[in-house]
């Protein structure tokens, strides 16, 4: 849901303890026999929460489109915390309360955390205002969301946070030679045991929040309620989807909540006042189109979450009712403690019937709040209090257990997990409840287990089978692009420079473009260059260079700002130092050009569809400014105070292009400059032996400098995913792209010379295209072109290996442009 307040109260001091025994035994009804030694008790050590505002805990407060917005503010959180605490209500959330009956601690809020230790207590990756289907998906039906976070967003952030857990070395406290869970019941007693490969995920709780509402509301103010219907089995199915990706981590307890009747929101109620009188509910007052929607919703996620049993039967996949507790509080409002206004938000303005107007919301100058919220269901229109959420947490507890009913089970402690292992009736649950019992058995005293901890450990021995997980892929696979967006210099300008230049441009004149193109394109190479076999690759038109393009229709196929002899730093860096420039154009030139194109796209709205629809290159970029402070005879310690300049320089595009709504971002890392025939002629004879590589022939401290650009544009590129969750941010590794095919020329057709020598030129003393250069017959064999460039061989195989490791085609689309 969107973010806006949502909470809980406590939970009845008398629920845990009556049936805790009662589930503790009954769950045993599916009568299964433990095999192997059964020691030690596995204990659930974390909660892993998905979903929207219903269940997020601080995410949206921390992203940037809606950090800041109305839930951050009083009155927010006053009920339990005394302040906004970044959940949707006036106090806690269903998943509060569900942590602390299972005695775990607070998830930490991924968009909060960074590190394995911040991790290994649980997280959560719900955030507010998140939908289940992704954004182009919605964008494709004309349908606009609100955040640009969907479900496979939350799950790619948990396998994440899987990886590092699981590299960090995340302890469980399970013996590691056992290769499955295994269960003894012996008067009332319960010792688990597990080990394997997936200790981390297979020790936590998973809880799947209501996921879709916003999806259906999205749709329903866009368009009509046959459109939000429309979007169900989508729904559904990335919800499989994302258990799925679960289940293949390790997943062995899992809680599915259902659509909550979205007809009985008072937000909706107040958009949709012109409801004939027979289409509300005459005992609950809420809209019934609406409500036979979340009806169909949960039936047909029931029915997926059976066959997801089968399928994984050693998995415990639980569904979690909302609907009924929330309709149910609606109609008996009093039966439940609320007030005589169960339709109406505790915080909004508007006043009767439902205190909804979406233009003065809660938390905004002209709200007011409610007296007392534990008297109201809705919290603001959307969210509910904390009261409320109480209510559902407990019906979901009620709910669970009654999913474990029937005839207790127990096995004979003396021969638990032997071949013999005896089985025997101890009566039903309701006798077994009356027991006083001490928890225990003959090898380890047990402190009660909590609730839910219990009734996954049970349920999931009950199941029995192989576990046959499918991997459902990496998402970027999947991503259809319609246009691509490139910055960069010459290795990715395929014709800004020569209205910069002209024909002072060595590029303007042959034999630049005759190996396809017959001509000078433009490009500095013999032929096509990297962002031009991505294109074809991606099956999109090749971009419009910015400074051809006239009208908005030029520019809505793409657009490629790279000039060549462009800087990631503004002129005046280079004019301060002394430093004479190629051309004087930067990134923050090439981005404000984007803001101009941007703006002629059409509404926000039409500017943020185009951008999610388009992938953006950002780069190569940095090494003309490391070449300008070669020229200027600067030292290599003085090139490395130019890296956090540049790091911050591709930042600022990479965000600016994030914030307008870009979704893929490209960002490729420095080329191998050392391995550059120009340099290497250029500092032929001032350096020894020693001062080159002996595999490549290249220049190792130009590689070093090159290497170290890397790793830090690696760890800025990590911090920008953290900050901008939604958007996947690719490393192209342009460095070993072309160092393997320096090391190993042969392997792929070029011939044998290390270092590389260029095709065209004639090192220092005549450059490709002036007079008295020399050109080789055949470009194909060559990595280089101009000493400085490639020949479009080498940037065919260059493009092959940036899409291979990056992942955002399929290995089809890259065998449209010649790719092993």
């Amino acid at each position: 849901m969107a973010p806006g307040p949502v909470s809980m109260a406590l939970f009845h001091p008398r629920l845990p303890t009556t049936i805790l025994v009662v589930l503790l035994v009954a769950a045993g009804a599916a009568g299964h026999t433990a095999t192997g030694d059964c020691r030690r008790l596995v204990r659930y050590s974390r909660v892993f929460c998905f979903g929207n505002s219903l269940t997020d805990t601080g995410n949206a407060a921390i992203f940037p489109l809606t950090a800041g917005g109305s839930f951050t503010r009083p009155p927010y959180g006053e009920t339990h915390f005394g302040h906004p605490s970044g959940r949707a209500s006036d106090g806690r959330l269903v998943i509060d309360f569900l942590g602390t009956e299972l005695k775990l601690p607070q998830p930490t809020p991924y968009l909060a955390g960074s590190t394995a230790a911040e991790f290994l207590n649980g997280t959560n990756f719900a955030v507010g205002s998140a939908t289940a289907l992704d954004p182009e998906f919605l964008a494709s039906k004309g349908i606009a969301s609100l955040v640009p976070i969907s479900l496979s967003n939350q799950t790619t952030w948990f396998q994440d946070v899987v990886q590092l857990l699981n590299s960090s070395g995340g302890y469980v406290e399970w013996l590691p030679d056992l290769p499955c869970i295994h269960t003894c019941i012996h008067r009332g007693i319960v010792t688990l045991e597990r080990a394997g490969r997936d200790e981390i995920t297979a020790s936590s709780v998973f809880f799947i929040g209501e996921i879709g509402f916003n999806d259906y509301q999205y749709a329903l103010v866009n368009h009509s309620v046959d459109v939000a219907a429309s979007l169900l089995p989508h729904i559904v199915d990335a919800i499989h989807s994302a258990l799925t990706t679960m289940v293949a981590a390790g997943a062995r307890a899992v809680v599915v909540t259902g659509m909550l009747p979205i007809g009985c929101e008072p937000l909706l109620l107040a958009a949709f006042p012109d409801n004939p009188p027979g289409g509300y509910d005459p005992e609950s007052g809420c809209i019934t189109r609406l409500n036979e929607l979340a009806q169909r919703h949960n039936r047909a996620l029931r029915r997926m979450l059976g066959e997801l049993r089968r399928a994984h039967p050693g998995r415990s996949v639980l569904y979690a009712d909302a609907y009924r507790p929330i309709v149910n509080a609606v109609a008996s409002p009093a039966r439940y403690g609320f007030g005589d206004k169960p339709l109406a938000a505790c915080c909004g303005s508007g006043g009767d019937p439902y205190n909804v107007d979406v233009t003065v919301f809660c938390g905004t100058p002209g709200s007011t709040a409610c007296a007392d919220p534990s008297k109201f269901v809705s919290w603001d229109g959307i969210h509910f209090t904390e009261a409320a959420n109480r209510l559902v947490a407990r019906a979901m507890l009620r709910g669970l257990l009654n999913r474990v009913g029937g005839p207790a089970i127990a096995v004979d402690a003396a021969s638990c997990g032997s071949p013999s292992a005896r089985v025997a009736t101890h009566g039903s649950a309701k006798e077994l409840a009356t027991r006083s019992d001490s928890v225990r058995t003959e090898k380890t005293q047990m402190a009660p287990l909590p609730l839910l901890l219990v009734l996954f450990a049970l349920l999931d021995n009950a199941a029995s089978g192989a576990n046959n997980v499918v991997d459902d892929g990496d998402r970027r696979s999947q991503t259809r692009f319609a246009r691509v967006f490139s910055f960069g210099d010459s290795l990715t300008d395929t014709g800004n420079a020569l209205h910069i230049l002209g024909d002072r441009a060595t590029i303007s004149r042959p034999p630049y473009g005759e190996t396809f193109f017959g001509h000078p394109s433009g490009r500095a190479s013999d032929g096509r260059i990297m962002i031009d076999f991505i294109a074809e690759a991606l099956g999109v038109p090749q971009p419009t260079r910015y400074l051809d393009g006239k009208t908005a229709e030029d520019f809505r196929r793409g657009v490629n700002f790279a000039v060549g002899g462009g800087t990631a730093l503004d002129p005046a860096f280079f004019q301060a130092r002394g430093l004479k420039l190629f051309v004087p154009v930067s990134l923050k030139n090439q981005t404000s050009w984007f803001q101009n194109v941007l703006h002629s796209l059409g509404s926000v709205q039409d500017q943020r569809i185009i951008m999610a629809a388009s992938l953006f290159v950002v780069g190569e970029i940095g090494a003309n400014d490391y070449l300008i402070g070669l020229t200027g005879n600067r030292t290599l310690s003085e090139l490395e105070t130019f890296l956090p300049q540049i790091l911050s320089a591709i930042n600022s595009a990479v965000t600016d292009v994030i914030v307008a709504g870009a979704r893929t971002v490209l960002v490729p890392g420095m080329i191998p400059m050392g391995c550059e025939p120009q340099l290497l002629a250029q500092y032929n004879g001032s350096i020894d032996a020693g001062g080159y590589d002996p595999e490549t022939g290249c220049i190792t401290w130009l590689n070093d400098l090159a290497v170290l650009h890397n790793r830090e544009l690696r760890r800025m590129l990590r911090d920008l995913r953290r900050a901008h969750p939604a958007a996947s941010i690719v490393y192209a590794d342009l460095y070993r792209a072309i160092t393997e095919l320096v090391v190993s020329p042969d392997r792929y057709g070029f011939i044998s010379e290390r270092p590389p020598v260029a095709c065209c030129g004639d090192g220092m003393a005549a450059s490709c295209g002036a007079a008295g250069m020399t050109v080789c017959g055949d470009p194909s064999e060559y990595v280089s072109w101009d000493g400085v460039h490639f020949t479009e061989a080498a940037n065919r195989r260059i493009a092959c290996a940036v899409l291979e490791r990056a992942r955002v085609v399929t290995d089809a689309r890259r065998r449209r442009i010649g790719c092993d």
